[in-house]
C-alpha cells in the first residue's frame, strides 16, 4: 500500500464515483483510487469536501494534515473498539511493584545496551581514548543497573546513561555545517533551524514515493 502526497496551497479535494478528485485552481483535476493507499498527508489549504471525508473514513485511510511549511496540524485516525479488561489488567499491574521493576530494568537495559552498541561503531571509525573511556563508564553504568532494587533508582542510571552517550554522540557528525553542541530543552535553543532542514529533508524524500504533487504548488519549508 502506498502513500498519497499532497502539496498545494489551494485546491479542493472532493468525490466522484469510487474515486477522490483533487481540483487545483487552475481547473486541473487528479483522482486518487484510496483502494492503492493506505495513508493520506496534505500539506496547505485544501479544501476537503464531506463526501471525500466519508469515504475516507469507509477505507480508513490515515489521514495527516500538514501547514505549508510542513508542521503537523492534525490527522484522521480510526481504531479499533478498546478491551475494557485489558486496560483494567493494564492499570491494575502498575499497583504490582515487581512487575513495574522488571519492565522498567528491561527497557532501561535495551536502552544502555544500544546505547553501548552505538558507541562502539564510533570508535571503530574514530578509534580515539574519549569514546573508549565512555564505553567503559557506560558499561559500568549498565550492570550498576542491572541490580538497582527500585524503579527511581533505575531511572538515575538511565540518565547517567544518556549523558555519557551523548558525550560522545558528535564523534559521529562529519559534516562541518552539522556541530551538535549538547542537548537542550524547554524549549530547544536550535527547535526554528531544525524543524526548517528536518522539514525540508522529509519533503525531499518524500517526493520520490509520492503518488501526486500538483504542479505549481509552493514549496515547503
Amino acid at each position: 500500500m502506498s502513500t498519497i502526497y499532497i502539496l498545494s496551497d489551494y485546491g479542493k479535494l472532493s468525490r466522484q464515483n469510487d474515486a477522490l478528485v483533487f481540483s487545483s485552481p487552475s481547473g486541473e483535476t487528479r483522482k486518487l483510487f484510496l483502494h492503492q493507499a493506505s495513508r493520506l498527508i496534505i500539506a496547505g489549504s485544501v479544501e476537503l469536501t464531506g463526501s471525500a471525508l466519508r469515504m475516507l473514513m469507509h477505507h480508513q485511510v490515515d489521514t495527516i494534515f500538514l501547514s505549508s511549511n510542513g508542521k503537523f496540524s492534525g490527522k484522521l485516525q480510526f481504531e479499533e473498539g478498546k478491551n475494557v479488561f485489558l486496560r483494567k489488567r493494564q492499570y491494575d499491574s502498575l499497583n504490582n511493584q515487581a512487575f513495574c521493576l522488571t519492565t522498567a530494568r528491561f527497557i532501561a537495559e535495551g536502552k544502555l545496551s544500544n546505547q553501548i552498541a552505538f558507541m562502539q561503531r564510533i570508535n571503530r571509525k574514530e578509534n580515539g581514548p574519549a569514546v573508549l573511556y565512555a564505553i567503559t563508564q557506560a558499561q559500568r553504568n549498565l550492570e550498576k543497573m542491572k541490580e538497582a532494587e527500585t524503579v527511581e533508582a533505575i531511572r538515575g542510571y538511565e540518565g547517567l546513561g544518556a549523558r555519557i552517550y551523548f558525550s560522545v554522540f558528535k564523534q559521529n557528525i562529519n559534516p562541518s555545517w552539522a556541530v551538535f553542541k549538547g542537548r537542550s530543552m524547554n524549549p530547544p535553543k536550535v527547535a526554528e533551524k531544525f524543524e526548517e532542514k528536518l522539514e525540508s529533508l522529509i519533503f525531499l524524500s518524500s517526493r520520490k514515493r509520492a503518488s501526486f504533487i500538483p504542479k505549481n504548488h509552493s514549496a515547503p519549508g
